[in-house]
């Protein structure tokens, strides 16, 4: 090629491109609100872009976090460099491209290859999961088709790990159960509007639930949540794929369960919520975690990214869990 285009960046700023206010936009403006979310989700973005680029003290895991979650939201003419555009970035510099195979095989034989130091750094980079069986391969980001989890930077990975598409992902971390529920008569579900517009990607439809500890409390499980101690209760966001918004703001519809969550690392996230003065919820640093369910005996399945707020790490001691 003659010419030779070069891109780069003028000026950078924290709060990227996103109007301040949103004025003129109303709830019966529709097509200016879908406009003003997408804005907002590209200013999320900018900001964990921005922070990345002027961190002091870099860290493999947040190089490999960010790279992750930024191929998460594009495309490609072939699948497969949707995967291999990072096989420098994930120590694979070596790793042969086949592109015969499609891009199904292209992804499980990548994350097949990967260290047991880097593979849990690619994990938690995508809001939701594979619904698909059959290839154990739940605890991995789909790449193609991901909602990835924008505004949350990866400060430490606690977590080994390794796939086998013949036994699961396994990792060897800490894991804790927990009782889950929702509650909309606390001030935190507010906020639900505020955080998927500052926790988004275009795509995701995240959730505000409540946890509090098994291991630390077993007696949590039985009683009425309103008499679990504020201060043992954490703020979970999660995909919000299991229960319509009808649902989540009902009084009449209960979700109460137990999950088990599987730590992959220690994580800030870049939410502003509406009330500055909710510890609760401008506790910037959180849990980044898997939140598996039981399937067969000694086996877990992924459902997906789990952000625990207001907490550094999980209680439990570091366990080998195989998610399939």
């Amino acid at each position: 090629m003659k010419n030779k285009i070069t891109c780069y960046i003028e000026a950078e700023f924290w709060y990227g491109d996103l109007p301040e206010p949103f004025q003129g936009i109303g709830g019966g403006e529709s097509e200016l609100w879908d406009k003003a979310l997408d804005i907002a989700a590209r200013s999320v973005v900018q900001k964990s872009v921005y922070a990345f680029r002027h961190q002091e003290n870099m860290t493999k895991a947040m190089i490999v976090w960010m790279s992750m979650v930024l191929i998460g939201s594009r495309e490609s003419t072939l699948p497969e460099d949707m995967i291999y555009s990072v096989l420098g970035i994930l120590e694979l510099e070596d790793y042969k491209a086949h592109y015969e195979i499609g891009f199904k095989e292209a992804r499980l034989a990548v994350f097949e290859s990967l260290k047991e130091t880097i593979l849990p750094m690619t994990l938690c980079t995508d809001w939701g999961f594979n619904p698909v069986p059959g290839d154990n391969d739940s605890a991995l980001p789909r790449i193609q088709g991901s909602e990835p989890t924008l505004g949350i930077d990866m400060l430490e990975c606690t977590a080994l790990a390794m796939f086998d598409r013949k036994v699961g992902t396994t990792i060897h971390s800490r894991k804790e159960r927990f009782r889950v529920w929702k509650d909309p008569q606390r001030r935190q579900t507010r906020d639900l509007g505020v955080m998927r517009t500052t926790l988004r990607s275009m795509t995701s439809r995240l959730m505000i639930l409540y946890c509090a500890s098994l291991f630390d409390n077993p007696s949590y499980l039985h009683i009425p949540i309103s008499r679990i101690p504020d201060e043992d209760v954490h703020v979970l966001i999660i995909d919000g794929s299991r229960m319509t918004d009808k649902e989540y703001s009902s009084v009449d519809f209960k979700y109460d369960c137990q999950v088990t969550f599987i730590e992959l690392g220690k994580c800030m996230h870049h939410a502003l919520f509406a009330d500055p003065q909710d510890e609760m919820l401008m506790h910037h640093n959180a849990v980044l975690a898997l939140e598996c369910v039981d399937t067969t005996p000694g086996y877990l399945a992924n459902k997906g990214t789990a952000l625990i707020l207001n907490a550094s790490m999980l209680s439990g001691d570091i366990t080998a869990s195989v998610i399939q």
